[in-house]
């Protein structure tokens, strides 16, 4: 499911392009560290965001070519920093209520928001209209539910592809036993900040044993 979220928003929703620039915004979550492989593999130049030294380590490993720490005050601008001051053409969105303002100041004129998730399904008032309008950005949603078959099919041969050629790769935070879900559950929801799947194991093999 990360990787079809992922392709959908990065390659369907997004229009990737190789030589373009995308920021993966809460890049150091499922969806977000196969946006970023993704990116690469299309040719695209990738900043990706994390909020904890270990979220900013796994997004490196993952590829980005540079990773910013979106709870730094000026998180902004060093993004536009990294672009010479022009901005990304594609934001893949992770959490828009939150990081929707930094979206619309480091976005390219002309450029796509992509919208995967948000803690506040009610209202968008977190948008301008007036640097919406000017700056001719388009902000749209992605939502799996809508994939049609040709976009099965592609997705399909991709995702074999990637794989076998070692361009994709899921990048595990922790394995915890089942006995242990109510952790994992408290990890998932507790705010330290994605760095990773978090994933529960119902076989008799131990974590060690599947991390090996």
């Amino acid at each position: 499911m990360p990787f079809i979220s992922a392709y959908r928003g990065v390659v369907f929703k997004g229009n990737a392009k190789k030589g373009q620039t995308i920021l993966v915004h809460g890049a150091s979550g499922a969806v977000g560290l196969m946006g970023v492989q993704i990116a690469k593999y299309k040719g695209l130049t990738v900043i990706g965001t994390a909020g904890t030294p270990e979220g900013i380590e796994v997004v490196r490993q993952a590829g980005a070519d540079h990773v910013v720490n979106h709870r730094e005050a000026d998180s902004a601008n060093k993004i536009l920093s990294l672009t010479n001051g022009e901005g990304v053409d594609i934001i893949l969105e992770m959490v828009v209520s939150v990081n929707g303002p930094t979206d619309q100041k480091v976005l390219k004129k002309g450029g796509t928001i992509v919208v995967i998730g948000t803690k506040n399904w009610g209202t968008m008032d977190f948008f301008q209209l007036n640097p919406l309008v000017l700056s001719e950005h388009t902000i749209t949603g992605m939502s799996v539910l809508h994939i049609v078959e040709e976009e099965w099919k592609l997705l399909r041969h991709e995702v074999e592809h990637m794989q076998k050629s070692g361009d994709i790769r899921p990048i595990i935070a922790n394995i915890y036993k089942f006995e242990d879900v109510g952790q994992a559950h408290f990890d998932t929801m507790g705010g330290g900040g994605a760095r990773g799947k978090l994933v529960v194991s119902i076989a008799n093999d131990t974590p060690e044993a599947m991390q090996s």
